[in-house]
């Protein structure tokens, strides 16, 4: 206790920041709580008897609870102070300047800082804080000290912070077992300050069972709770230690005579309620307990009145405490004492049987939180793979959903469900639209296969047409040319051949064919431009040269012996 004073007197480097650190159980709280605040509110330090002393739990909105525990002290309502200290380094600083007077400091206890590495799942918030309580220990100007309480196994989750670790490696106080000389102080001390008498026997007892159980301060603390509820005549015994179970009994007794108490339904509501308390270990670290909003529990698919009835009866006996959320001001519910997470074998049990399934509705939780904060954005659905696991998990796990998470899986299994109805008639309708397509790409092929043979057919036909029509044609050019040549034999024979011979090869030259009116205009033509030759003084003979250039004519008689050569070409006599 000295050691704190002291060190928080210190006025070295961050002397406005002091982490107590120890193991769980080791009664680093009480010591805050019950010994450093009261200490600094009666003076032990120069004018702490005029500071404000507020205390907090990081939770899941670290700002939210540094407000709420501002508004303690708060004169008037401060609106918007969160939305100001979020994103401003200097944001916790100006916040106490907001609410304290004048001329005063403000001392915050931050109990169970672990809170702020287990509890908040998004690192920019986390990183937003860590940086503002740096800030606000470090800056010159601050009128704010902050004592934190951290588990020791948590106490490499600061040094991953520049700043912060600085601060924790220079200004920490680990606090240390109890000596069996404390521990019977601590027995005897509070008992005669009431007026109480404790046996001596009950003292040693008691100092040497929690002397040989490290972390085990809270079932001391509880422990002397329910002696204190059966004392005799103003005097604390060890029968009545006795049958409170002891030290390492009392706490564990008294769960298990309230399960004990309760009927099938209460039992069940019971195992749902503790197991919606835990937050999981992480790498190796120990489960801690969790807050936990009391509507979060009354929508559980549990026995509703059954719920209500644990709820009420675990708190009556402080192994459940009660308080209220900083963002939504509903009351929450938390496990009074973290070592019942360690010492209740049932609660152990319920959880090493349920482990993986509890990560599993955490990461679910999470995600239908995040569906609720977004308005129920369908984008934020479980969709694939992960909707197919938690849809396993939830038909095998036994764990109760809340209606936000059933609402969640069953909004996300909805809408699996229309987006397959969806693609099966989508491929339905591709497949009948193929198949439209193939039948009609068929009946094309069909058509096409008809439209072809009836083209070649009408193209045979033209053809022939064409065919025949240009043969007509070709006919009547040949019969017009016949005609033309037989009118001119009386005008002009010559020409009269050359159109009889075009009227010929205009048949001819294509198919080999001659037109007998063509054939016979030819004949008369030929017939009627012959061209009788006298050759002078005539001749008895005649004969031609092969090469048909020369004729020859006898004598004018058969006596007579000479002969002459005439040019074909000229008709004129060669002279020979």
């Amino acid at each position: 206790m000295a050691e704190l004073v002291g060190r928080l007197a210190d006025r070295g480097p961050g002397f406005r920041f002091l982490a107590v650190v120890g193991p769980s159980g080791s009664g680093k709280s009480s010591l805050v709580r019950a010994g450093l605040v009261p200490a600094v509110r009666s003076g032990a330090l120069p004018g702490s008897e005029g500071w404000f002393v507020v205390d907090m739990h990081p939770g899941a909105h670290p700002f939210r609870e540094f407000e709420d525990a501002l508004m303690r002290i708060a004169a008037e309502p401060v609106p918007g102070l969160v939305d100001r200290m979020e994103g401003d380094d200097a944001g916790l600083v100006r916040a106490a300047d907001e609410v304290l007077p004048e001329e005063t400091e403000l001392l915050l206890v931050i109990d169970q800082f672990e809170e702020l590495f287990t509890l908040v799942e998004d690192e920019d918030l986390r990183a937003a804080f860590v940086g503002a309580l740096h800030s606000a220990v470090t800056d010159p100007r601050s009128r704010l000290r902050v004592v934190a309480t951290l588990r020791a196994d948590f106490y490499d989750r600061p040094l991953s912070y520049p700043g912060l670790a600085e601060l924790v490696k220079v200004r920490t106080v680990t606090v240390t077992p109890l000596t069996p000389e404390e521990l019977e102080r601590a027995v005897s001390g509070p008992a005669e300050r009431v007026g109480m008498k404790a046996d001596a026997s009950l003292v040693a007892e008691v100092a040497a069972e929690v002397a040989a159980q490290p972390g085990a301060l809270p079932l001391f603390q509880y422990a002397l709770t329910e002696l204190f509820e059966r004392r005799t005549d103003g005097a604390l015994t060890l029968d009545a230690y006795h049958q409170v179970g002891g030290v390492s009994g009392a706490l564990v007794r008294r769960a298990e005579d309230l399960y004990g108490s309760l009927d099938r339904s209460g039992k069940e509501a019971t195992r749902q309620l503790f197991l919606r308390l835990i937050t999981l270990g992480e790498e190796g670290s120990e489960d801690t307990r969790r807050r936990v909003l009391r509507a979060e529990l009354s929508s559980l698919d549990v026995d509703r009145a059954a719920l209500e009835a644990a709820i009420d009866a675990f708190g009556a006996r402080r192994l459940l405490s009660f308080d209220r959320d900083p963002v939504t001001r509903g009351p929450t519910v938390e496990v009074a004492h973290e070592a019942l997470l360690r010492e209740w074998g049932r609660l152990r049990g319920w959880i090493e049987a349920v482990r993986e399934d509890l990560r599993a509705h955490r990461r679910l939780s999470a995600a239908a939180r995040e569906w609720v904060e977004s308005s129920r954005d369908a984008g934020f659905l479980l969709r694939g793979g992960h909707l197919a696991r938690f849809e396993a998990w939830a038909a095998t796990s036994g764990l109760a959903l809340t209606g936000e998470e059933r609402d969640y899986l069953q909004t996300s299994l909805e809408r699996r469900d229309v987006e397959r109805e969806e693609e099966q008639s989508r491929t339905a309708k591709e497949r009948e639209l193929e198949r439209r397509s193939l039948v009609r790409l068929r009946g094309l092929v069909a058509l096409f296969a008809v439209l072809a043979v009836v083209a070649s057919e009408l193209t045979a036909l033209a053809l022939s047409q064409r065919g025949r029509a240009e043969r007509e044609a070709r006919i009547a050019q040949a019969r017009e040319l016949a005609a033309a040549a037989v009118a001119n034999l009386d005008v002009d024979p010559e020409r009269s051949i050359l159109l009889a011979l075009e009227a010929v090869d205009a048949t001819r030259q294509h198919d080999g064919t001659v037109l007998r009116q063509a054939e016979e205009a030819l004949h008369r033509a030929v017939r009627t431009s012959r061209v009788v030759y006298s050759v002078p003084h005539g001749g008895y003979g005649l004969g031609v040269s092969a090469d048909g250039a020369l004729f020859v004519t006898g004598g004018s008689d058969q006596d007579d012996n000479t002969a002459t050569l005439w040019d074909l070409e000229t008709e004129v006599d060669c002279g020979y």
